[in-house]
């Protein structure tokens, strides 16, 4: 009699599964902006989620912004969130410029009154064509503006100002000075998380062999020494010789004239 082959039993996943809410940060009233399923709680840290702006402010002038948020702990089935990047649609960018109009580009890193790393990426648009040296002044102000009034504003602040359009306002008042803008606004704007590591003194050398040169540049400059110690060991064997032929040209002057003297002698 053949034995009968034992059942095996197939375990399902998504049984294991749980779904976790996803709330946004307090400055949107920790609203409900998502689900997601993870079988685990710690896997969900560090995921993100985009949404339009439109959703959370209730507000149709803002449905060409952005929203990502990022996962930073959870709870039950709650996942928290904080804000990782606001963003302006491309398309609503090309919208903006116009024929005889000046695009002024910039992104820079500063730092929060709360000590968070930000990039920001502004934007302006003169209201007719400028010079290069207008539009240097402009990049110039606005990034000076920025870095100071960033320095001294709170990370959730400071996304509100944004979202308000407050920010962008006074970009556009202090640059104005210069020459007249038309249009103000942040392209990007987002929090950049610093990478752990495992000793500041280990850091520091580490910063340091960055500003050394490269190899390849080593070599080149050692390539450049020797070729222009071969050229000054050329000069150097050149002018001795040159010396000698100087010397030489009076001797045989005076051993041509010897020679013509006995010649007139012998004819005489």
């Amino acid at each position: 009699m053949a034995k009968a082959k034992a059942k095996v039993q197939v375990v399902d996943k998504w049984k294991k599964k749980r779904w976790h809410r996803i709330i946004a940060p307090k400055i949107f009233n920790e609203q409900v902006i998502g689900e997601t399923i993870s079988a685990e709680p710690n896997l969900l840290s560090g995921r993100t989620i985009s949404l339009n702006l439109m959703h959370l402010t209730r507000d149709m002038k803002k449905q060409n912004m952005n929203l990502i948020f990022e996962i930073v702990k959870v709870l039950g089935d709650t996942a928290y969130t904080d804000i990782k990047q606001f963003e302006i649609h491309p398309s609503s960018i090309r919208r903006f410029v116009r024929k005889g109009k000046k695009r002024i580009d910039d992104s820079f890193m500063c730092l929060t009154a709360d000590s968070r790393k930000v990039r920001i990426k502004p934007l302006m648009i003169t209201s007719s064509s400028v010079k290069g040296s207008i539009i240097t002044s402009l990049r110039k102000k606005a990034r000076e503006f920025l870095v100071s009034r960033i320095r001294k504003t709170n990370s959730d602040v400071l996304v509100q100002d944004i979202v308000n359009h407050r920010l962008q306002k006074e970009i556009r008042d202090a640059v104005s000075k210069i020459y007249p803008i038309k249009i103000s606004e942040i392209r990007v704007l987002s929090f950049v998380k610093e990478e752990k590591k495992e000793g500041t003194a280990e850091a520091e050398p580490a910063a340091e062999k960055t500003e050394e040169p490269r190899a390849e540049e080593k070599i080149e400059e050692r390539t450049e020494e020797k070729k222009e110690a071969e050229t000054e060991d050329e000069k150097e064997e050149k002018k001795p010789k040159k010396k000698k032929e100087a010397k030489k040209e009076p001797e045989k002057k005076e051993e041509k004239e010897k020679e013509t003297e006995e010649t007139i002698e012998e004819q005489g």
